[in-house]
This record gives structure tokens, sequence and C-alpha cells, in this order.
């Protein structure tokens, strides 16, 4: 009834085939809202507050307060980000992408790292020489592979099979 060449002609067909009814939705799979807050809120703060007992020096209160609150945002619109789901409706089956919505300026940052840890990479071979990438190697390759650091859509696909009429 299945076979390889069989489901490649559908997937073909179903991406070629026009767009019947399309939707998308936003949502995350994990954790509700006010949790994801929670969460983002909890795990830095604690986490300071435990370093702050531990060094127990109130001139790192607004240094501590001001990292946190950082990584406040990167933990909710990083890790704790939704998923834009997007639904496209044809003859043969449905077929859809799922991409995370992380705000631009977070690839721009990143990409923005990337250069600095080129530009640092050549630096210490200017400086150092070649012995630089020994020990500096991984963070350079790393470097040069986050340069191009953008969000990538999954797609996947539900074929209707003998039975389903649409």
């Amino acid at each position: 009834m299945h076979d390889k060449d069989n489901e490649l002609e559908l997937e073909l067909e179903l991406h070629e085939l026009s767009i019947i009814y399309q939707w998308e939705a936003i949502r995350c799979d994990r954790l509700g809202n006010k949790l994801r807050w929670f969460v983002s809120l909890g795990i830095p703060f604690f986490g300071y507050s435990f370093l702050l007992l531990l060094i127990q020096d109130m001139d790192a209160v607004p240094v501590l307060f001001f990292i946190g609150l950082i990584m406040t945002f990167v933990i909710r619109y990083l890790f704790l980000s939704d998923n834009q789901y997007c639904y496209f409706l044809t003859q043969k089956g449905i077929h859809f992408t799922i991409e995370q919505v992380i705000p631009e300026i977070a690839y721009k940052v990143m990409r923005g790292f990337a250069w600095f840890g080129v530009a640092i990479s050549f630096f210490a071979v200017t400086i150092i020489g070649p012995m630089a990438f020994i020990g500096a190697g991984a963070c350079a390759l790393l470097s040069f592979k986050m340069t191009g650091f953008k969000s990538v859509p999954r797609s996947s696909f539900v074929y209707f099979v003998d039975e389903y009429t649409v």
C-alpha cells in the first residue's frame, strides 16, 4: 500500500496543489504564559539571591539585579519561547511549518558576538601566532559558524490517503 516512491510523489503533489485554506497559531506546548514568566523571574533571582548570601557584599546588589533582569528576558524569550504554527490545507493533505517566535534582535546580538569572536581570534593569531588556534580553535570555528545565525522553520505534513476526502 505504501512505498517510498509513492510517498515522495504524494509529498511533491502536496506542495504543488493549490491551498484550500490556511491558518496560523502561536502557542507554547511546555508551560502556560504566567508560569513561564514566573519561572523566568524565579530562576535568575533565586540563584543570584543565594549567591548574594554567600558573598555578603551589598555593593554587588545592583550588578546582580541587572544581570538577573537580563537573564529573565533570555530565559523567557529564548528558552521558553512560543512556537508559530502555519497550516496549509490542500486536496491531498495538510502541510505545516513550525518556527520559534524569537525576536530578531536576539539573532542580531548573537551574530554581533560571533563577529566579535572572529575579530578576537584574528587578533590572537597576530599577537601569539598560529599556536593561538590550538587553544582558541574551537571558539574561532564556532564564531565563523554563528555569523549566519537565523531562525529556520521546520516543515512537516499529513496526507489524506484513500478513505479521507476534502
